[in-house]
């Protein structure tokens, strides 16, 4: 199974729909509110989806079931444009590398509210020269932000 093996940053992950969903109309929702609802969420056999199995555990709330399981974000994305689906997401998605058009998050306050945003790498294995350079130009690009996030 594959395993965070470079953390960059952290990134607050927040619930999101498409801005045509029903749900844009509320100005404050909890997590409850949205389990029995059409979610596209990724799998739990891998890093985001553990963490996001996590955040409805520490809400007291059971996973829902997902409608659609899809690891790759484009294609919940394009799930959530519709206006039917929801997921969980990192917020900075929502920003990089233009404010997303389509797609808005929710008022929901999470219980565990970020996790690391990294390189996921095959168990016991190194990374290569060239992608260990990657990861460390990776990082120094994302340090500016940080700092900035901070003040």
């Amino acid at each position: 199974m594959p395993q965070l093996s470079f953390a960059i940053f952290e990134s607050p992950s927040v619930v999101a729909a498409g801005h045509k969903s029903p749900w844009m109309r509320r100005r404050s929702i909890a997590l409850r509110d949205l389990t029995g609802e059409m979610w596209a969420l990724p799998s739990s056999d891998n890093v985001f989806g553990a963490f996001v199995a996590e955040v409805f555990r520490a809400s007291g709330l059971p996973v829902p079931r997902a409608t659609v399981v899809a690891t790759a974000l484009e294609m919940r994305a394009n799930l959530l444009r519709t206006g039917r689906y929801l997921s969980i997401i990192p917020e900075f998605w929502l920003q990089f590398p233009d404010p997303h058009p389509f797609i808005r998050k929710l008022p929901v306050k999470l219980p565990i509210a970020s996790g690391p945003i990294g390189i996921v790498a095959l168990k016991n294995r190194a990374p290569s020269p060239a992608a260990r350079l990657f990861m460390d130009c990776a990082r120094e690009m994302a340090m500016p932000d940080l700092i900035a996030d901070r003040t």
